[in-house]
This record gives C-alpha cells, structure tokens and sequence, in this order.
C-alpha cells in the first residue's frame, strides 16, 4: 500500500493499490474502508472527516436528488440518473468529470394528491426534466426537484372544433417521455378538453407561460374565423389575437375560443321580415349587409356583386340579452343601422330598446344613439325598426320608424341628427313600419300594416 499525505490530494482521486483498510493521516481521527454500493461502484467512506473548510478527497462526488413539493418536503418517488432509478433523497457517487444525465418524473403522487414536475433548484427558467451535467466539484451537489399540484382547466371552441385548438404547455409530456415545448393540438393535449395546468404562471420572457392558439377552421363546408378570447378565471395577454400568453388565475378557469361562421347565422329569422333593408348598394356598387348570429349584430360588404364576401365585423354586441332585426340605409358613403336590443325572462322576451349606430365613408362604426324602449306583450311583437336617410339642405338625418307596444300597437317614428333626437308629430296604429326614400332622399315614405 502506498502512503499518501491528504493535503496534497484534495479533490483528486487517490488510488489504493492494495484492498484493506488504510489509514491515510491522523488528521483524519479515523481510516477510510471500502464498501459496495449500487451499480458495483466503490467509493471511500469517512466515518468522520477532518474539520476544515476544505472538502475531504474522495475517489468519488456524492450528489443527492430529492423530489419536494412547496413546502420543501421529500415526496417520494425516484430519479432516474444515467439509467438507473435512484430513490429520492439518496446520495448518488460520481467520478470526477463524470457525464450525468437525471431525469425527473413527471408524476408523484404524494398524500393523495398527483405533483406534477415543475422545476430545479427553484430556478423556474429550468423547467425540462432532464438535467445534463459534469460531476466535479465546481457543481451544486444537492438538488432539489420541484414539483407542483396543477388545476384543471377548460378549454372551449364557440362556433368551432374545440380539438382544433392549440396550446403551449412548457410541462406537456408526450406519450413518449419528450417534452417538445411548442404548440400542440387540444385534440392530442387534452382530447375531452380538459388541461391540467400550473396556476399564477406569469407572462415572463425568461421564464416558461402558457399560450393558446386559434386557426381560422371550416366546419360543415364554410369558414369559421377566429374573433377573440375570452373565459374565466384566466388573464389573456392579448385577448383579441389569435396567439396570446394566458394565465390561468383559479381552479376549473376557462377558456374559450369564439370563432364566426362566414355567413352563418344560427338564427332562422337572420334576415327575415321585409319591413326592413338588410342590404343596399351604394353609388360604387359595393354591397353592404347586415345580420344576426349569436345574439350580435354582422356587417359584411361585396365588390363584385355578392360573388365573395368580405370578413364580417361585429357591429354590436346586446347590452342585455340579444340583438335582433338590423335594418341598414345608405347615402354618400356614409352607412346607418338601427336594430333592436332585447331582454328576456325565462327565454321569454319581454322588452326591447332601440338603438342606431354609423359609419361615415371610410370611418368606423360607433353607436350613435339609443331610443324609447318597447314592452314586448308576446313573443311575436318584437320591434322590427326600419331605417331611412332624409336630406334637407345641408343637413342628412337618420329617420327610424318601429312599434311601441307599451299600451297598444303604435308606430312611432323619430329623426336623427348630431345632438337632437326629434319625433315626428302622430303615432299611427299599426306593426312592422317600413321606410323609404326617394333618389334624391328628399321625401321619405312610410308604410305599415294598418291595425
């Protein structure tokens, strides 16, 4: 056996030519013996080391991996290091410079509840599972895994496939173990479209987030595009695009995905009753329409004469329960709707108000006004406005006409401009009052079915 002064070995390896037991220096208070451990490795082991604030020599690094939930607590479960399943908590020998690959697993279940990886060393940029790296001593040799409870959460498709939607988990896990950190469909994620998720996972370009995706989609033959997101529980970074980072806020938050059927509606009276334009042509030829889907109000415009149609925009959204009835009217460029916004009780609607809004030649739609409201006695008498635009000199007005059933059936008819609501002298009994105008919109005409 060769004799060696430990001083000048620390953090080399010291080689013992003879087995036994070898006593290396009275520094050391005791001898150094070998033992077995796993994987038939051999390693030296100091029942006492000496007390100084160097580390002692060994033929080998020890390194433990232990897998914690928030608490710092040890739940159990194992790790794998370089093949090998390795309990938590278990120290772990390594040549110097020795290639360590540990893989965490993705699942614990401790104290009835399933912890999910998270992180290492509560370092959240360091979010994969596996962890590469060289054993020497410059390394941390204490790990700590860190694994979370995540929530469920709901993830839903308004008009559109829910399976066709994307997330970005940086946590998903694969059937195969990887963990490819992009977007992947729901239908391969969570195909019943529930996801379960990290909670309070901010927005942080250092550090992993959630997003979610929407593509534009076609569903019984026709295009679905995407309109915005919404949901509960959850923040959106951008709610109005297609891509946006989320957070989810709360258990069982949802997230929706609302997407518009191009010239769908999912209302059978989308465009009924003929009291009121749906669509005019303007001095361009350019057609403009209006319909209802979904309780909200769509505008659509042509240029070659209803061949193809142009995305639509939501022009109004019901301030209570749903919008029905558009009526649309055109002059110089400049485009007016009025429509009827309705409550209802027990699906039953029971009153409506009146609203009107604009788009000037090359503007955006604004409300412009809304007007006396309307009891509803039954279902069939809602109020249907109708719309023209009246020229009188220098000035241009709105001129709505519809029912009031407040006491009995009247038509009521008022007129527009910026500032003043006026209303024309009479109410005629009556229903379903339609307007028009001559071409130089001058006179306006009104009809009604005569009570």
């Amino acid at each position: 056996m060769q004799s060696v002064n430990l001083q000048d070995y620390r953090g080399a390896y010291i080689e013992l030519l003879e087995g036994g037991n070898a006593f290396y220096s009275t520094d050391w208070k005791q001898y150094a013996g070998l033992s077995q451990v796993q994987g038939n490795r051999r390693y030296e082991e100091y029942d006492t080391y000496r007390r100084s604030p160097y580390s002692y020599p060994q033929n080998y690094l020890y390194f433990t991996f232990t897998n914690m939930n928030d608490d710092y607590q040890n739940i159990g479960g194992t790790v794998n290091i370089n093949g090998q399943d390795i309990d938590s908590g278990e120290p772990v020998p390594f040549f110097f410079d020795e290639n360590v690959t540990a893989i965490a697993e993705e699942i614990i279940n401790y104290s009835s509840a399933d912890y999910k990886h998270h992180n290492w060393q509560k370092n959240y940029a360091d979010f994969f599972r596996t962890k590469s790296f060289v054993a020497n001593s410059s390394q941390v040799w204490d790990y700590d895994i860190h694994f979370k409870v995540p929530d469920n959460v709901n993830i839903t498709c308004q008009g559109g496939d829910v399976l066709q939607l994307e997330i970005h988990d940086p946590w998903y896990v694969d059937a195969n173990g990887n963990q490819p950190n992009d977007f992947r469909l729901i239908s391969e994620v969570a195909p019943a479209g529930i996801h379960r998720v990290f909670r309070d996972q901010l927005i942080n370009p250092n550090n992993p987030y959630y997003s979610v995706r929407a593509e534009d989609q076609t569903i019984g033959g026709r295009e679905a595009y995407f309109l915005k997101w919404s949901g509960s529980g959850v923040t959106f970074q951008n709610s109005s695009a297609r891509q946006t980072a989320v957070v989810f806020n709360s258990p069982n938050a949802t997230v929706t995905a609302n997407m518009k059927g191009h010239l769908v509606s999912n209302s059978a009276t989308a465009t009924a009753h003929n009291n009121g334009r749906r669509i005019v042509r303007d001095a361009a030829n350019t057609l403009h329409a209006v319909y209802e889907d979904g309780g909200s109000i769509w505008y659509t415009h042509s240029t070659d004469n209803g061949e193809h149609w142009a995305g639509e925009t939501r022009i109004a959204a019901p301030e209570h329960h749903r919008c029905l009835y558009p009526a649309i009217a055109e002059y110089e460029g400049a485009l007016h709707v009025v429509y009827s916004d309705v409550f209802y009780e027990d699906e039953n609607p029971t009153a409506a108000e009146i609203y009107y809004l604009s788009k000037s030649a090359g503007g955006a739609w604004q409300v412009v006004d809304g007007f006396p409201g309307s009891g509803i006695p039954h279902p069939s008498q809602i109020p249907k406005p109708a719309v023209a635009v009246w020229r009188s000199g220098s000035e241009r007005y709105a001129v709505i006409s519809y029912n009031r059933f407040n006491v009995y059936s009247r038509v009521t008819t008022y007129y527009k401009r910026p500032g003043q609501i006026s209303q024309f002298a009479g109410e005629f009994a009556g229903t379903n009052p339609s307007l028009g105008a001559d071409e130089l919109h001058i006179d306006i005409r009104l009809s009604y079915e005569h009570e």
